[in-house]
């Protein structure tokens, strides 16, 4: 199978309905970012469009019903230097999410979950995705990648 020129995933920050974001722990057994923190999300697949890859992803990755809002997605590009994806350019949009049902069940691409409120104090303890963090910024939650 030829590989890809151009990938495109969606994500979404996911917000409960107290106002707190859903973050998720990538497995240790994933071959990009294990371990690192994210936001959920996936590839688009043939004929997909973003809504629908979010609620797809978000309810495969933790079962949760959710309803996405892009009015204000958070866009970055960039070119895969490793992997089965090298050399491909990888389009990912991050937009907001609301969960309107169900309780968050990890799929096995995940190891943790947990629910921040951006309110509170919270450093970048939390060894974030590059794309997640820079989607932090963008909506305003980090400055320069500290808590506001």
């Amino acid at each position: 199978m030829e590989k890809p020129e151009i990938i495109v995933t969606a994500r979404s920050i996911v917000s409960s309905a107290e106002g707190e974001l859903l973050i998720l722990q990538r497995s240790k057994r994933v071959s990009n970012n294990p371990r690192q923190w994210e936001f959920p999300g996936g590839k688009l697949n043939a004929g997909e469009s973003i809504e629908d890859t979010q609620i797809r992803e978000i309810q495969e990755e933790t079962s949760l019903i959710i309803v996405p809002d892009n009015s204000n997605a958070y866009v970055e590009s960039s070119v895969a230097r490793k992997g089965k994806y090298a050399n491909s350019t990888h389009i990912s949009i991050t937009g907001l999410a609301q969960a309107i049902k169900g309780r968050v069940v990890l799929s096995d691409e995940h190891n943790d979950y947990m629910w921040l409120d951006p309110n509170s104090e919270y450093n970048v303890e939390y060894d974030f995705t590059r794309v997640s963090l820079n989607a932090l910024w963008h909506y305003g939650h980090i400055d320069g990648g500290v808590r506001k």
